[in-house]
């Protein structure tokens, strides 16, 4: 599956071909002068080898007819790749009870594979308000649940790499969305004031770090990156799914409903963009929360064009007005996990991360003060 268009992609990271089997320039060089050289003639004045990389970049010349592909993230050398090997890059929707990840070809923009795995922080609580308790007032709580989400994350790495004959070295770029806990729980934020209401987020804006600095085992030098936070409970995961289901600018008056263990609601109506969290997948909770923005719009059932229902949900057995009353099940649309194709078209472009980045000035945050 392609998740985003060609001209669109414009990646982070880039591929520089190395072809030491012929030396042109008259000179005995030794491999690691002749990449440093090379680096200089690109533009990358400043970038050397690093003692940790220079072993794999020798060893992969030495067995591929010294030949070799070197990947930069600006002026950051992330590591060596085999001549023949695409750049991966990993797209992980971070869930409170679920890990979803998609291994993508970023030379092709094609989703390579894709896998799923429960969430081992449920050891500690399946709801959000037990695992912030437990980071704050048990001893290294957030650093269990912190190493809890990056091994999973890690599995599930190695698992789809192996997949399709590569390693998880080959995993130049990274793009992570959750929704606010689940990312301070991960980058080790305090998540205190997360608690209770009004949920104050210690972050909000997007976050670009080393994978290493968590313990993601991925290339040498790999960075993450996290998409913003809207506000409070309202995480990167939801402006993932906005940026996926391309209601930015619509003229039309919708809602986007992300659902699961915190259901993050969306609805666009004549230029407003407002936004709320209720706490459970429950029908009762996911009405209230729709109903507290129709009132803060002014606006009835009838006056929704089109709800589109992002994450796992079953309509089979509900009829029409379950949902709300007076709503249609034929103004429903299933989109499926629209979080995790916003975190692929994120890690394809870093266009899509200057969109996604501009959007929570756009968006009003509706408290509704019992949004866990």
């Amino acid at each position: 599956m392609l998740i985003t268009d060609p001209p669109d992609r414009s990646l982070s990271v880039k591929r520089l071909d190395l072809d030491l089997s012929a030396d042109l320039s008259g000179e005995k060089l030794s491999a690691a002068e002749s990449v440093r050289e090379m680096l200089k003639v690109n533009g990358y004045l400043h970038t050397d080898l690093s003692d940790a990389l220079l072993p794999r970049l020798m060893a992969l010349l030495e067995s591929h007819d010294q030949k070799a592909a070197l990947v930069m993230n600006g002026h950051q050398l992330v590591t060596a790749l085999p001549p023949d090997q695409h750049m991966l890059g990993l797209a992980v929707d971070l869930g409170t009870l679920k890990i979803g990840a998609y291994l993508l070809d970023l030379e092709t923009g094609l989703v390579l594979a894709s896998a799923s795995a429960p969430n081992a922080q449920s050891a500690w609580g399946a709801d959000l308000p037990s695992r912030i308790h437990f980071a704050e007032e048990c001893t290294d709580g957030a650093a269990a649940l912190q190493n809890a989400a990056v091994e999973g994350i890690n599995r599930l790495a190695a698992e789809l790499s192996s997949s399709v004959g590569a390693d998880p070295e080959a995993i130049v770029d990274c793009v992570i969305a959750g929704n606010t806990a689940m990312h301070h729980l991960l980058t080790g934020l305090p998540v205190r004031a997360l608690g209770a209401a009004p949920h104050h987020p210690s972050q909000v804006d997007a976050m670009t770090f080393a994978a290493s600095q968590i313990g993601l085992k991925l290339a040498e030098n790999a960075f993450i990156y996290l998409p913003p936070n809207i506000a409070s409970l309202v995480g990167g995961d939801h402006i993932s799914a906005l940026l996926a289901a391309r209601v930015r600018h619509t003229l039309k008056t919708m809602l986007l409903l992300d659902l699961g263990a915190l259901t993050e609601i969306s609805l666009l109506h004549k230029g407003r963009h407002l936004v709320c969290s209720c706490g459970l997948q429950k029908t009762t909770d996911v009405r209230a929360g729709v109903m507290a923005l129709m009132r803060e719009a002014s606006i009835e059932a009838e006056d929704i064009d089109l709800t589109l229902v992002a994450g796992d949900f079953n309509f089979n057995n509900y009829s029409d007005g379950f949902l709300l009353p007076g709503l249609l099940l034929n103004q429903v649309q299933i989109v499926g996990n629209a979080a995790g194709k916003g975190a692929c078209e994120l890690l394809l472009s870093t266009h899509k991360r200057a969109e996604a980045e501009s959007m929570p000035e756009h968006i009003e945050y509706v408290e509704l003060n019992d949004g866990l």
